[in-house]
């Protein structure tokens, strides 16, 4: 049962640091001019999130 527990707190992990890692890569691909729908097609995020995460860079370099 523990050991359970224990699987299921790597595994989380595991794919929060992944869902992290696609969300980096996200940042750089746009901020080298690369397309919503690329950026979606490369990292695997939804499309709502690179949007996000475009329009938060955007307004980073004001």
């Amino acid at each position: 049962m523990l050991s359970e527990v224990v699987d299921q707190i790597i595994e989380r992990g595991k794919e929060e640091g992944l869902e992290q890692k696609a969300r980096e890569t996200a940042r750089r691909m746009l901020a080298r001019g690369y397309a919503i729908d690329e950026v979606v097609e490369v990292t695997g995020l939804e499309v709502a999130e690179v949007r996000l995460l475009a329009e938060s860079s955007e307004s980073g370099r004001e």
